[in-house]
């Protein structure tokens, strides 16, 4: 790997998993958050200017970046100290801004599976229908919770004119969705908000 990298990837576990086996044993930092904000940069910042004589990684893993974060970072990507390695993983490149893309090498890591059963049928999607499955699944563990998303993010790119400006909350409680699994949040705290808005979107097409 060079003096850095963008890693691109829907499932955030996954791409720091799948980069974490490529480091092997060398000497890494990884933060977590579900935003990088100013005070997480000025840290990287901090611990980047310690002294290495080996290869050190730090690497960056969150579903947002502050654009505060991202400039107070330009100068470190630009000219990183001798033996360290900035990686930014991200679940979308268009989150970083164009002077951060400009100066990283960007990797996309593909995450597809086949689709799990949906314990849900989402066309007959109403509200009694989340009552009771919300009711009866009130902590469901984070791997069915997340086959749970995947298979109403498919029902949901399959369904035709959604309009917008609501198309773009739909889209946006998917994604904070996905990436607060990814840090672990409990489903009951990330399902409602979620399923309510995928009921918003499929009545307004039938509007």
């Amino acid at each position: 790997m060079q003096s850095g990298a963008l890693i691109v990837c829907t499932d955030l576990s996954h791409a720091r998993d799948r980069l974490l086996e490529r480091l092997g044993t060398a000497p890494r930092t990884v933060m977590e958050q579900e935003e990088f904000q100013i005070d997480d940069a000025q840290a990287l910042i901090a611990q980047a200017h310690v002294a290495s004589d080996v290869s050190r990684y730090f690497v960056a893993v969150a579903g947002g970046y502050n654009h505060y974060a991202q400039n107070a970072l330009l100068k470190l990507l630009e000219e990183p100290p001798r033996n360290i390695h900035i990686v930014l993983i991200a679940p979308r490149k268009s989150i970083f801004l164009p002077t951060i893309r400009s100066r990283l090498p960007i990797e996309v890591i593909a995450f597809d599976r086949p689709l799990p059963e949906s314990p849900i049928d989402f066309e007959r999607l109403d509200l009694a229908t989340i009552y009771h499955f919300l009711r009866q699944n009130p902590w469901l563990d984070r791997a069915k919770a997340r086959d749970l998303l995947e298979c109403a993010f498919e029902y949901y790119r399959h369904l035709q004119g959604v309009p917008e400006p609501l198309n773009g909350r739909v889209l946006h409680a998917f994604e904070r969705s996905f990436r607060l699994l990814s840090l672990s949040s409990l489903s009951a705290t990330v399902l409602p908000p979620l399923l309510l808005r995928l009921l918003e979107a499929k009545e307004a097409v039938r509007r």
